[in-house]
């Protein structure tokens, strides 16, 4: 009896001990995944975000990434075809950029409200071509990223693409890749701009970058396509789209070879700010990359639409000064008319216009009206006029895709309700299969006639 007792106790004892010691491994595993989390996190981590506008927020993101210990900054203005929706762009917004939300900072990162933010990357990418590491610390890489994405105006988007030296992050939807439509609505004016600035090499302007050898990139994600596929899209489109912008006088650029100094095509799931850093020759000091914004912020003052330097002809410098202002006016005219009426007065939240696309369209009608009263006769004597033009109707209509797709959900939950409703009204009855059939047909009919009414012509 005594025998089984102590056999019995031993065999616990092992037991307890054998728990134990994978107790204690699990511990183990989970603190030094713990401590690996946290030197990956302070190694490479969001600084600082700006809901300042555009391009003038970036000056501040440089200033706290310097504070930081980053003596070299790389600039990118984040774009998006139009096909691509909000919440997609959310995720690709934070994903390429390597916010993960673990960090700090992280919150500060969201589409809609942040117009820029800056991360200060890791060891991996600091500069280690000192000649003595006792004497010269090691460079330390900030990543500053301009939201052109959302409610911005096209002048505000072409001058954070001046502002950042023509780097660019743009994700191609694969719908407007094979429609070839959408996707330069506000590149093509951005590409424009930068290609006027980089003709003007006066002193403090961005010809002046130029001579400090720093380099321009685009890098195209591709979302929802095959790389190589989509590359042929996008360049057969880019080849239309630089044949038909204004250039500055001399040799036209008929490649976007020949805009950018590197352009790369890569999937979504691409660590797109590891990329920015290993690009040689992208990056610059803080000091220059602060002259880069003051420079685009003083041609955006200037014109409001593109960058006065370069356009031949005088009659396109009095367009550009003259109806950046007037394209601006007319979409937040638009914006707020169609935001207040799809807005409820009692708690601020969306209410169905059951003629949503009639109110859009006498909207943009009076709104587009002003605008051409403004412009006069620079309409047939300005081809830059006519772009202004033209991508202010692109961007309106994109802007007010978004309410759309709210007002269809708005319509989806009314007429679901209403097929509730009508279920709840049946009787038991020998027909009553043959009255749900009704019920379910009258809403479908219903959906489809009331949809017809929310879209613009």
């Amino acid at each position: 009896k005594y025998q089984a007792h102590w056999s019995r106790r031993a065999q616990l004892t092992a037991y307890d001990c054998s728990t134990m010691k994978v107790q204690s491994g699990a511990v183990t595993a989970q603190l030094m995944s713990l401590l690996l989390s946290a030197a990956v996190a302070s190694a490479s981590h969001v600084v600082s975000g700006s809901t300042s506008r555009l391009p003038m927020g970036l000056s501040e993101i440089i200033t706290d990434l310097e504070a930081e210990g980053a003596t070299r900054i790389s600039t990118c203005a984040f774009m998006s075809s139009r096909s691509v929706r909000q919440p997609q762009r959310a995720a690709l917004f934070r994903s390429l950029f390597g916010v993960t939300g673990d960090g700090d900072q992280d919150h500060e990162v969201e589409d809609g409200s942040t117009t820029a933010f800056g991360k200060r990357m890791g060891e991996e990418h600091e500069d280690s071509t000192a000649a003595d590491d006792d004497d010269e610390e090691a460079e330390g890489v900030g990543v500053v990223v301009a939201n052109t994405c959302g409610r911005r105006s096209v002048a505000e988007v072409a001058a954070s693409v001046q502002a950042c030296a023509g780097t660019v992050v743009y994700v191609a939807d694969s719908n407007d890749l094979d429609r070839g439509e959408g996707l330069f609505d506000a590149l093509a004016p951005a590409v424009e701009r930068y290609l006027a600035s980089c003709a003007d090499d006066g002193e403090g302007e961005l010809g002046s970058l130029t001579q400090a050898d720093r380099k321009s990139a685009l890098v195209v994600v591709v979302d929802g396509a095959d790389v190589a596929s989509a590359r042929a899209k996008f360049e057969a489109a880019a080849a239309v789209m630089l044949a038909s912008i204004v250039q500055p006088e001399g040799k036209r650029c008929k490649a976007l070879e020949e805009v950018f100094d590197r352009v790369e095509y890569v999937p979504s799931t691409v660590a797109v700010h590891d990329m920015l850093c290993e690009m040689s020759g992208s990056d610059t000091d803080p000091s220059t990359a602060t002259l880069a914004v003051s420079s685009a912020v003083t041609d955006l003052e200037k014109s409001g639409m593109a960058a006065s330097c370069g356009l031949a002809k005088p009659v396109d410098l009095a367009a550009a000064r003259r109806l950046g202002d007037a394209s601006h006016d007319a979409l937040r005219f638009v914006m707020s008319t169609v935001e207040q009426a799809t807005t409820s007065s009692d708690d601020g939240s969306s209410q169905l216009v059951p003629d949503f696309g009639a109110l859009c369209d006498a909207t943009v009608k009076r709104a587009m009206e002003d605008f051409d009263a403004q412009a006069g006769s620079l309409m047939k004597q300005s081809a830059v006029a006519k772009r202004i033009r033209h991508d202010l109707l692109e961007e309106i209509y994109a802007e007010l895709s978004d309410i759309y797709e709210i007002q269809l959900q708005e319509l989806r939950s009314a007429t679901f309700e209403g097929y509730k409703k009508g279920l709840s009204a049946l009787r038991l009855s020998a027909n009553l299969a043959n009255d749900m059939n009704k019920v379910v047909t009258d809403s479908v009919s219903a959906f489809i006639t009331q949809a017809k009414k929310l879209r613009a012509h």
